[in-house]
């Protein structure tokens, strides 16, 4: 498990600043290490794990969505990574009928962003004439749109990544973040009830999935 603190409590997380590119990369190395050394896995086979974003409560910790990534890239200023992630139905678990699309999400794998991320350096250092150092200090943020790919895109939220974690047996790997669900529902009262929704159907799953392994 890699966090920005251990020490920092959930306020503290929301509001400190995002994971960099060289947290990341150091992240996805001791993940790397775990899968071949604890797990007694191949690397080849982990650069293929699919990377996906967890969308937790800041109230109670509890997951509410799991969204797949469908690009990264770097912002015009040369200022962030983005990991691009959409809101439709079939890039989510949770639908607003109460049912589940489908767990296994279209996303991106370890190696198709460690590619991403060497490309945006090359593209940084040549472009913005600055150093291997600036570019592992930038930012990466997970940013949820919502429209077809690239075309009338409109951004819904930009999140931090608080945790990236990967599962017991090596099969995905997760970076968690975090909404204030609590200011949502102050601004919009209706969201609880989604939010409660969408935080039991997942506890549901994880329970069949738990009784059937």
């Amino acid at each position: 498990m890699i966090k920005k603190n251990d020490f920092l409590n959930d306020k503290e997380l929301l509001n400190f600043p995002p994971i960099t590119v060289g947290e990341v990369l150091a992240a996805i190395k001791e993940l790397r290490n775990i899968f071949e050394n604890q797990l007694n896995k191949n690397r080849e086979i982990f650069y293929g794990l699919p990377l996906k974003i967890v969308i937790k409560r800041f109230s109670n910790q509890k997951v509410v969505d799991l969204i797949g990534i469908k690009r990264i890239e770097l912002s015009n200023e040369g200022s962030c990574i983005w990991l691009v992630c959409s809101t439709n139905e079939s890039n989510s678990i949770f639908i607003h009928d109460k049912s589940i699309v489908k767990l296994k999400l279209s996303t991106k794998s370890i190696g198709e962003i460690s590619k991403g991320v060497d490309y945006f350096k090359t593209v940084f250092e040549d472009q913005f004439r600055k150093s291997k150092k600036n570019f592992l200090d930038l930012p990466v943020k997970i940013v949820v749109v919502s429209g077809s790919e690239r075309k009338n895109e409109k951004v819904v939220d930009t999140l931090n990544i608080t945790t990236l974690l990967m599962d017991d047996i090596g099969s995905g790997i997760f970076c968690h973040s975090l909404i204030d669900d609590i200011k949502m529902i102050q601004r919009d009262p209706k969201l609880e009830k989604l939010l409660d929704e969408a935080e039991n159907q997942f506890t549901k799953l994880m329970l069949k999935l738990s009784q059937k392994s």
